[in-house]
């Protein structure tokens, strides 16, 4: 996943900038040429922790204080947050860069931001699926792009309790503009205090294409033309790349907006939700519970271009990734695909395989989130054990230390298969702004 340097015509008329003089091009430019390599340079001197070599202490330190009279210059980054971003690199001199950095006032400084306008962050910061698990300091500079098209959707599929954003990556540091982190939560930034509230959540939705295009590949040489066996040709590759945005973040909002529902809302279970097999069963649950929505509601807009991404990333992409047999969407993944296989969805001839059909295959997943949602019925300790057994009873037991589970031979056999790390060249292309 790549970000190009090229504003779409629709973004350029859109974008609400800081004020009127604000050049966007001339400042991304700027931070661009400036800012991202001093981020850079910083990113050398951490280790494992976010912490500085302590041979490095006086280049690092020279550095951030280089990049702060860079984001002093800048329109993207208001007063709070320069305030925040001073006071937190002052408390990690104080007690040492060879310490890790916590950046509680960084991160309590972001609010928003609103829709068409700009936000910045700038610290350390976990960035998942990216180069690097250390949390290394980062720059990012987005822009709030919550699509025209999906208003019935936000109506009728509220954010009871979400901070969900839709968000385009404009420029930063290189872990944000290339490869396959596409959020950025409150929670990724290093910081000595628990998050209270999520006031923000930014998807990076215009990262998207590369791996869809990968996905697509994957679908016509297993499927060819359709990947339902009754027929229909694909609808999603006839998508332009702003339709593809608007599709990516229907999905998005889709999924959040089923995360809030249920017997136990994630908001309000947070803490049960994010152990490894309920966070597995969790996310498996709303992305099934977006296709169930887009069989049958039909005012969603792209709701069959949404359905074949679900189905797309869930079934053929996730579980590709290297570190599978440890990662909740690629176990996820691998759950569906292995349920399906055994309610007999998959439908095999002249070489390729397809599902049957998108109400049967649909049907299908009407049982899973039925046996989901019944285990959210139990107590916190019932919940948990029942979470784990139903998920090793479709998938195989783990068979190594810090393995969750083990892909089982039905679905190793199946047109889903894939080799670990085959999702590498997934991110090579650029993505459209």
């Amino acid at each position: 996943m790549v970000v190009h340097t090229t504003y779409s015509q629709r973004l350029l008329e859109s974008v609400r900038l800081p004020t009127a003089k604000t050049d966007l091009p001339g400042e991304v430019a700027r931070l661009q040429g400036v800012a991202v390599p001093l981020v850079h340079e910083l990113q050398r001197y951490q280790r494992a922790d976010g912490s500085v070599e302590p041979q490095h202490h006086d280049a690092a330190a020279a550095a951030m204080s280089a990049l702060g009279d860079e984001l002093r210059r800048s329109d993207f980054f208001p007063e709070r947050s320069l305030e925040a971003y001073e006071h937190d690199l002052a408390a990690w001199r104080a007690v040492g860069l060879e310490s890790p950095p916590r950046f509680d006032a960084s991160r309590d400084a972001i609010e928003g931001p609103d829709d068409k306008k700009l936000a910045m962050f700038a610290g350390p910061a976990f960035m998942p699926n990216s180069d690097t698990r250390a949390p290394l300091f980062q720059l990012v500079l987005i822009m709030r792009d919550e699509p025209d098209s999906l208003h019935s959707v936000r109506e009728d599929y509220p954010h009871l309790e979400s901070a969900c954003q839709s968000t385009r990556v404009l420029t930063g540091s290189r872990q944000a503009r290339e490869g396959q982190c596409v959020v950025l939560f409150p929670e990724n930034v290093p910081a000595s205090s628990k998050v209270a509230k999520q006031k923000f959540a930014w998807f990076f939705m215009n990262k998207h294409t590369p791996p869809y295009q990968w996905a697509l590949d994957q679908i016509h040489e297993r499927c060819g033309d359709s990947l339902f066996a009754e027929g229909d040709p694909l609808s999603s590759p006839q998508l332009d790349a702003e339709g593809l945005y608007d599709t990516r973040c229907c999905w998005a909002h889709l999924h959040e907006h089923h995360h809030q529902v249920g017997p136990r809302p994630l908001a309000r279970n947070l803490a049960l939700k994010t152990q490894w097999y309920t966070g597995l069963l969790e996310e498996l649950k709303v992305d099934c519970q977006t296709l169930q929505a887009c069989l049958r509601d039909v005012a969603i807009p792209y709701r069959w271009e949404v359905l074949e991404l679900v189905l797309f990333d869930r079934l053929f992409r996730y579980p590709c990734a290297d570190d599978a047999l440890c990662n909740c969407d690629a176990g996820a993944g691998v759950l569906l695909g292995t349920w399906l296989l055994r309610n007999g969805t998959l439908k095999a001839g002249d070489g390729r395989a397809q599902l049957a059909s998108r109400a049967e295959t649909v049907r299908a997943v009407d049982a899973l989130v039925g046996k989901i949602l019944a285990l959210e019925e139990l107590d916190g300790a019932a919940y948990m054990k029942a979470a784990q057994d139903f998920t090793l009873s479709v998938l195989d037991p783990p068979a190594r230390a810090g393995e969750q589970y083990a892909k089982p031979a039905d679905w190793l056999s199946s047109v889903f298969a894939c080799a670990p790390g085959s999702l590498a060249g997934a991110g090579d292309s650029g993505g459209q702004r």
